[in-house]
């Protein structure tokens, strides 16, 4: 931006801001592969966003999008102005993010779009009134998002849907930020005060385990019999990690022989119990 013509021009946002866009645009102009599907590729896919909204947002909230379009199909409920005022927005960036040769960011990427979305879908299931079976279908997509809300706390980050089969399962569809950014090392530290302490950690984050009191170390070839904790970006990827200020590359990993893991931390970190 400061190389740009425009690089004087005062911006009335906080710098903290500017440098996180500035920070995007170097993510997506990086060569690091994604992970979608059960595929790895390097760049972008059209189908991307598409396919983690699918996965990612609560089925009662697809019902009560889709019966807002269908109520505005016969007869428009909204005039063509507010529709337009509300929805194009959403929809030039789901198409420009789609389009995108560069590195996709994931579903954290559409968050502005959000709220006028459910402006949409709110104005047309409101206008047809709350006494018909319109009414009773938002009523229920209403109550289930709340079910979902509930059940899905803390862990709102590594969320999927019964589609993707729940949160359990999401690493095989997504990796990165639409489930995994390293926010669960105070779980595993609280999880390991109760469970023995000492662990082998291969970690995808930015933060350094040792700050959180973590007594750790990060295997290099054999794993010793004890505890190992993996993140779950790691199964498809490399990274590199923080070993007590000292940055080390770590994964993809292979878990094959280890079994199911003993625990779930998050939804991020899966830790596993190695055998003698």
């Amino acid at each position: 931006w400061q190389g740009s013509l425009a690089g004087s021009l005062p911006l009335p946002l906080p710098g903290a801001y500017l440098r996180g866009l500035d920070g995007q645009l170097v993510e997506v102009g990086s060569s690091i592969p994604s992970f979608l599907w059960g595929e790895s590729f390097v760049g972008g896919r059209w189908y991307s966003h598409l396919a983690l909204l699918a996965v990612k947002t609560p089925l009662s909230l697809m019902l009560a999008f889709a019966l807002a379009v269908g109520l505005s199909l016969p007869r428009p409920r909204l005039p063509g102005r507010e529709t337009v005022l509300l929805l194009a927005y959403p929809v030039l960036l789901l198409m420009l993010l789609s389009i995108s040769s560069g590195r996709q960011l994931g579903t954290r990427a559409l968050l502005s779009a959000v709220p006028l979305v459910w402006l949409f879908a709110a104005a047309n299931i409101g206008r047809a009134g709350p006494a018909r079976w319109p009414g009773r279908l938002a009523a229920a997509a209403l109550v289930g998002t709340l079910a979902t809300s509930l059940l899905a706390y803390p862990d709102y980050l590594s969320h999927f849907n019964v589609l993707a089969g729940g949160s359990r399962q999401g690493h095989r569809y997504a990796s990165e930020s639409n489930l995994d950014i390293g926010q669960d090392l105070v779980k595993l530290a609280r999880y390991l005060e109760r469970n023995g302490g000492h662990v082998q950690l291969l970690y995808f984050g930015s933060v350094d385990p040792a700050l959180y009191g973590i007594d750790f170390e990060v295997p290099e070839g054999r794993l010793e019999p004890g505890l190992l904790a993996v993140s779950v970006t790691l199964y498809h990827m490399g990274y590199p990690m923080y070993d007590r200020g000292v940055l080390k590359r770590v994964g993809p990993v292979e878990v094959v022989g280890l079994g199911a893991p003993v625990a779930e931390i998050g939804g991020s970190i899966h830790v596993y119990r190695v055998s003698p």
